[in-house]
């Protein structure tokens, strides 16, 4: 759930979640403001007078980006296992949510490559606030408010180590967090009270022209992912999967007006 910030003119933060064209996004970003400071949760940012910046935040139909997590992290784990060397948290937390882990990284991604999406559907409420791959998207939005001092913003930092260890796959099922509605209206209504300007991936590069205008410069987009293109991943649906997964994304679908897919 990290963050960039451009502390210099033209002054700006944004934010971004995975699953959602985030490594074009900072290539783009960097290329244009090579001042540019990356920081892996916005509560950890230095404390700074960010009221008035700019923030911006690229989002993603959350049905879309289950299955895009689906595809990448269980259907082509022998793959993404042979390119990185090793198991990605996410997939920890996949496997321990299915009782296979520890085993060791060639018979966990297979065990993720044997997984059919109803399955992988299956485990995300358990892993959901676990890691920035499955998490809802309005998460990263709970520290976009401005940290002005070193006090707030140590308070910040001890609030978000104390979630992630409380959410993280190696922590006992006793004092895991998991999804309740309550908690998820609050993570809504603390995103509706902040001043982010949130884009949707399927509308760009057209909205790009406001985070251009905006900041008064023109910032190509040299999509490495092309994550907003086909339709592939609506054939993974029949009803049931799509209210599932709604329900457990319900503050994305309300926060930034997703309907329904449309019919397969």
């Amino acid at each position: 759930m990290a963050i960039a910030v451009h502390a210099s003119e033209p002054q700006f933060l944004f934010f971004w979640n995975h699953k959602v064209a985030s490594r074009s996004l900072l290539n783009a970003l960097e290329k244009s403001f090579p001042r540019l400071r990356v920081y892996p949760q916005p509560s950890f940012r230095p404390p700074a007078q960010d009221q008035d910046w700019p923030r911006f935040l690229l989002v993603r139909d959350p049905w879309a980006r289950a299955a895009s997590c689906f595809h990448n992290k269980c259907r082509d784990a022998l793959e993404a296992l042979e390119r990185n060397g090793g198991l990605e948290p996410c997939q920890h937390h996949l496997l321990r949510e299915l009782g296979a882990w520890p085993c060791r990284s060639v018979a966990g991604a297979r065990r993720l490559a044997e997984l059919d999406f109803a399955e992988f559907v299956e485990l995300l409420p358990g892993v959901r606030d676990g890691n920035s791959h499955f998490r809802l998207q309005i998460d990263v939005l709970q520290d976009a408010s401005a940290i002005t001092s070193r006090v707030s913003w140590a308070g910040r930092a001890a609030r978000t180590l104390l979630h992630l260890g409380r959410t993280h796959y190696l922590t006992p099922r006793l004092f895991k967090t998991r999804p309740t509605v309550a908690a998820d209206q609050a993570t809504l209504a603390e995103g509706q009270r902040q001043s982010v300007r949130w884009l949707r991936l399927e509308d760009l590069p057209e909205v790009w022209r406001e985070v251009e205008h905006t900041l008064g410069r023109t910032i190509p987009l040299p999509w490495h992912a092309r994550t907003a293109e086909g339709d592939d991943w609506r054939a993974l649906y029949d009803a049931t999967l799509e209210a599932r997964v709604a329900e457990l994304y319900r503050p994305d679908l309300e926060m930034f007006g997703y309907g329904a897919p449309e019919p397969r």
